[in-house]
C-alpha cells in the first residue's frame, strides 16, 4: 500500500490567499518570516493600468471599514523604474475588476490610482492622485464608509493624507492586500514588505 504524506500549506502570514491576477507569464512567490513579520514577495505582470491588470496579490476577503498599513522597499536594480507595489482593495479577482491601489513605484513616485468600474480604462491623470515629493516607503490604505483614503510617509516622518476616492463599483465585500507588479511581462521583481498592520473596523 502506497504511503501518503501531508505537505505543509504555504505560509502567507497575515494573508489568507496568494493569487496571480490576470495570468502573468511568470508566477509570483512569497517568503514569509514569522519572527520578524517580513514578507519577500516576487511578482511579474505587464502593468496595473488600461482595461486590465497583471500582478501578484496577497489578500484577504474583507468587509466594512478597515485600515491597512505597511512599509514597502524594492530589492535589486530591476528592469523597469515603474515597477510597483503597495496595498490594493479590489472588487474581485478578475483582471479587469474595479479597484483602488496605494502604490509605491521603484523610481520614488507614490500615487493613489483606481479603476472606477469593471473593464473601464484607467485614465491619466483623471484616475490618480500623486503624493507630494518622492521616496515614500510607508503606505496606508483605509476604507471608511464609502471612501478609500491613502496616506504615505518617508522613513521617520508621520503619515500624511495623499487623497481619497469614492468608487460605487467596489462592493462591501472586497479582496484587500499587498501586491507586486514588475511593469514588464518577462520580469519577476521582488519587494520587501514589513510592519504589516491590518485593522478591521478602523
Amino acid at each position: 500500500m502506497a504511503a501518503s504524506a501531508t505537505l505543509p500549506s504555504p505560509s502567507y502570514g497575515a494573508f489568507a490567499h496568494a493569487t496571480d491576477i490576470g495570468r502573468p507569464r511568470r508566477p509570483g512567490t512569497t517568503r514569509h518570516d514569522p519572527p520578524s513579520g517580513t514578507y519577500l514577495v516576487r511578482g511579474s505582470g505587464y502593468n496595473i493600468w488600461f482595461e486590465r491588470d497583471e500582478f501578484y496579490f496577497l489578500h484577504n476577503p474583507m468587509r466594512g471599514d478597515f485600515r491597512l498599513t505597511a512599509r514597502f522597499v524594492f530589492l535589486g536594480k530591476g528592469l523597469h523604474p515603474r515597477r510597483k507595489c503597495g496595498w490594493m482593495v479590489r472588487a474581485g479577482a478578475a483582471a479587469d475588476a474595479a479597484h483602488a491601489a496605494a502604490t509605491v513605484h521603484a523610481d520614488g513616485l507614490t500615487v493613489l490610482q483606481w479603476r472606477r468600474d469593471a473593464g473601464v480604462a484607467m485614465r491619466d491623470p483623471e484616475d490618480e492622485i500623486f503624493a507630494s515629493g518622492r521616496g515614500h516607503d510607508q503606505v496606508q490604505l483605509e476604507r471608511r464608509g464609502g471612501r478609500l483614503i491613502m496616506r504615505a510617509a518617508r522613513r521617520g516622518e508621520p503619515l500624511a493624507e495623499v487623497g481619497a476616492v469614492v468608487l460605487p463599483a467596489i462592493p462591501d465585500e472586497v479582496l484587500a492586500g499587498v501586491f507586486v507588479c514588475a511593469h514588464h511581462p518577462d520580469a519577476l521583481e521582488e519587494a520587501c514588505i514589513t510592519n504589516v498592520s491590518i485593522e478591521r473596523g478602523a
